[in-house]
């Protein structure tokens, strides 16, 4: 038995198409909403104990998920996959605890990588973030000419779930911009900082940026936009733009935990910032252990399905997953050639 428990609107619709791919497969299972329950405790109470429990992150139903595996099921967390327009379907959890986090290089060797199908890849769209109906974007520097030389800061939702699980070091955006301005003022280099468009007209970041001469802040001009100047790398604490820039074939520094981590630059013990932008600045481009990584997210590990759109073939990679997950395997990891 397989039960889907959906609470937001993406993850509803991914969840009834998903759970129709089961029933084609066979498979027993069914779709539980938040909405059709006066409370978490009438969610517990109602879900079905043994086989598999499914939930969107799993952030918020951690009362759900200790129930669950209290009963013996298995739990399969889903997730914006890192690459545009992908979900990964995980049973250790999502980015930085999932089952893929920490891949080694020798690991990745063994992955036979199909060229033109890593040019694909790579040429693959990138997501585009438009900003929220009503929201103007007077007053950031969109449309200004970009610096000669600089680097690009990735901020993230201000209440991103993954910024208050995984990012040890920086639990505001504000206290991120400080830091990267500092360490780029000393070095002499420009910094770009794309806002996130779900933060205008939440978080300000205008005032603090305007601190810095050095330094931009844009919010209408596209992530692939800003990517097609950049030439010397990109920091994020662990926004799926860090898979984006790799893709483009740009390296990137991690400031907190993602599940790429393994494969980027990070500040490393008795290093400062500064030190860590210097070694950025020195490797821009991306790497061919970054390149065999994408392969393998790509072609083994994330699922062809995207929650807004879910088609009917991506939905039943979906199912397979979660029956594999059901059953305790892990072919992504133990099939590899």
């Amino acid at each position: 038995m397989i039960t889907l428990f959906s609470q937001h609107p993406h993850s509803d619709l991914l969840f009834a198409h998903v759970d129709a791919a089961l029933a084609r497969a066979g498979v027993e299972s069914s779709h539980m909403r938040m909405e059709e329950y006066e409370s978490m405790q009438g969610v517990i109470d109602a879900i079905p104990r043994g086989g598999a429990l499914v939930v969107w992150n799993g952030m918020e139903q951690r009362q759900i998920i200790e129930t669950a595996q209290i009963c013996g099921m298995r739990i399969a967390y889903c997730e914006h996959g890192c690459i545009p327009h992908t979900t990964a379907i995980d049973p250790m959890g999502v980015n930085a605890r999932s089952s893929v986090a920490g891949l080694s290089a020798s690991f990745l060797a063994r992955i036979p990588i199909d060229e033109e199908k890593m040019t694909a890849l790579a040429s693959r769209p990138l997501f585009q973030r438009e900003l929220p109906k009503g929201v103007e974007s007077t007053g950031y520097d969109d449309g200004l000419p970009l610096p000669a030389s600089f680097v690009l800061l990735i901020l993230q939702v201000y209440d991103d779930s993954q910024i208050k699980l995984l990012s040890p070091h920086y639990h505001t955006m504000g206290q991120l911009i400080d830091d990267v301005a500092r360490a780029t003022a000393e070095i002499g280099i420009g910094l770009v900082i794309k806002a996130h468009s779900s933060d205008a007209g939440r978080a300000d970041y205008l005032q603090r940026v305007r601190l810095y001469k050095h330094a931009q802040i844009r919010l209408t001009d596209s992530v692939e936009y800003l990517l097609s100047f950049c030439a010397h790398g990109v920091i994020t604490i662990n926004s799926g733009v860090g898979a984006e820039a790799m893709l483009r074939g740009h390296n990137v520094l991690v400031l907190g935990e993602a599940v790429y981590s393994p494969v980027c630059l990070s500040v490393l013990d008795g290093d400062t910032l500064t030190d860590a932008v210097r070694s950025l600045l020195k490797s821009p481009q991306a790497t061919d252990f970054q390149r065999r990584w994408l392969y393998y997210m790509y072609h083994h590990y994330l699922l062809p399905v995207w929650c807004f759109d879910p088609d009917a073939d991506g939905c039943d990679a979906a199912a397979r997953r979660l029956v594999d997950i059901s059953e305790g395997k892990l072919p992504w990891l133990t099939d590899i050639a």
